[in-house]
């Protein structure tokens, strides 16, 4: 067939976007655990994303992307203190 029905099209994108969602939920709860851990080990974050990736830009983007986890978290600290 050259072509889908509506419904098998939705349904497609849908469970697309249901697996995006999952990847991105469980991505963040890998980079909460690694941000808890190092802050708990009292370790370098910088430095040991850096060796654990051998790549500036590459720690650089998981910096990125633990200060976003960070800033997530304090503001859902703080509507939760609002309710």
């Amino acid at each position: 067939q050259a072509y889908e029905t509506l419904g098998a099209l939705f349904r497609d994108t849908r469970e697309e976007m249901l697996e995006k969602t999952l990847c991105e939920r469980i991505e963040l709860v890998i980079l909460k655990i690694l941000r808890d851990l190092l802050e708990l080990l009292c370790i370098d974050i910088e430095r040991t994303l850096y060796k654990l990736t051998s790549s500036e830009k590459t720690s650089q983007e998981i910096l990125v992307l633990l200060n976003a986890v960070n800033h997530l978290d304090s503001c859902n600290v703080k509507s939760n203190k609002a309710s």
